[in-house]
């Protein structure tokens, strides 16, 4: 029953009670006169809208008197006027007012959070039975520390609901508990900066897993430079493989590392070169070629060094990879086998002819038992009328003889 009920029931008692007293009056009180009874009928009919006429104020906003039941509950008195026509032993009717009281309930709202501490809620307070009272949380509270939020999730309690604010009609002391989801942070990044990362950063539920994988194998980094994935950082801690899952039990860092490589060229026109191809910054290549190379001939190719990017004479060398390098091998040409064998073929052939012509004039070998020619020496094949050194005929007198 609300305030005003119990006011229109107040008043309707005193209607009641004033009618019998002027019955009274008809049937015992004979020095009560006609102007009394028109006067107490004129009253009851005033009374009737005494409140509508008048305000009556029959609860105050002073201070007031509590009587606590429990910790959540509490009343206190309202107090009321009601004018009329009243007997009074001593004075008969008299016109005055008479004061009535009733008992205003009021209960207690209490606005929780979970976690507790979260925030600052609104609608916790006292209200008055019958009445609604509004509650509110915010949607996103920050955390003590960077990385740590909390978002609003859902009214648990006396009241259900999926939005940040609501409200409850308080017929009873009531609790409503705004529960919130812890989310953490993730940060990704790549190391050094600037090359792709995994692109994931952003807020997760506690106790969630985050899975990545690595965003690129190579990333180009210009002429004879590049970049490749080498492993992850997870909040300073190294976690090798190409694929990631991170918990969620607290913010995170996560960085993909890589290496920088430069390429190494190495050329040469003989000698099978070795050592081409990426490194990692920082390292050691090896580069070498085999030498000499024979072509033919006698004629063969001997290196000498080393040129571009790297100067050495040994045909096998180092190179500290701290940038793109060029190895290009020098030669040089060598005939040596060639003009021996120049030589020895020169030799023999003056050898043999030098063999013949001795033979020739001591008659030796192929011209033993021929006969000189008598003109000018020569050895005469056998059956040959004309000597093969002058043309002389042989058998016919040497020229210039008598």
């Amino acid at each position: 029953m609300n305030v005003q009920q119990r006011i229109n029931m107040g008043l309707r008692n005193n209607h009641l009670s004033l009618m019998k007293r002027i019955a009274a009056i008809r049937r015992g009180d004979r020095r009560a006169t006609g102007l009394v009874l028109a006067v107490a009928l004129s009253a009851l009919v005033a009374s009737a809208f005494w409140p509508t006429y008048v305000g009556l104020t029959y609860d105050s906003s002073q201070p007031r008197s509590y009587f606590y039941t429990s910790q959540t509950e509490r009343y206190y008195y309202v107090y009321y006027s009601w004018p009329g026509y009243y007997y009074n032993y001593h004075y008969g009717y008299v016109w005055a007012y008479r004061t009535y009281y009733y008992k205003v309930w009021e209960f207690y709202l209490t606005v929780n959070t979970a976690p507790e501490g979260i925030g600052s809620p609104s609608g916790s307070g006292w209200y008055r039975e019958g009445t609604s009272a509004s509650f509110s949380a915010q949607g996103q509270v920050a955390g003590a520390s960077e990385g740590i939020r909390y978002v609003f999730d859902r009214w648990t309690g006396d009241y259900s609901g999926q939005g940040p604010s609501g409200t409850v009609t308080m017929d009873k002391p009531k609790a409503v508990t705004a529960v919130y989801r812890t989310q953490y942070y993730l940060d990704t990044g790549s190391s050094p900066s600037g090359l792709p990362d995994p692109g994931k950063d952003g807020w997760y539920d506690a106790g969630g897993k985050v899975s990545l994988s690595q965003p690129g194998k190579l990333v180009s980094g210009g002429p004879a430079k590049r970049y490749a994935f080498d492993h992850w950082l997870l909040d300073g801690q190294r976690v090798d493989g190409e694929a990631i899952s991170v918990e969620m039990d607290s913010p995170h860092k996560l960085i993909a590392v890589y290496k920088t490589q430069y390429y190494l060229s190495v050329s040469s026109p003989y000698g099978d070169p070795k050592g081409s191809g990426w490194y990692d910054e920082g390292s050691t290549a090896t580069i070498s070629v085999n030498t000499p190379i024979e072509d033919g001939f006698g004629v063969s190719y001997v290196f000498v060094q080393w040129g571009g990017d790297v100067a050495s004479s040994s045909p096998t060398a180092q190179v500290l990879m701290d940038g793109p390098k060029t190895a290009v091998a020098a030669w040089r040409t060598d005939s040596t086998v060639l003009y021996a064998t120049i030589a020895l073929i020169v030799a023999a052939a003056v050898a043999s002819v030098a063999a013949l012509a001795f033979a020739r004039r001591r008659g030796l070998g192929p011209f033993r038992g021929q006969p000189l020619c008598a003109n000018c020496g020569a050895r005469i094949p056998k059956g040959a009328q004309f000597c093969p050194g002058c043309g002389q005929k042989q058998g016919a007198s040497p020229e210039g003889a008598e």
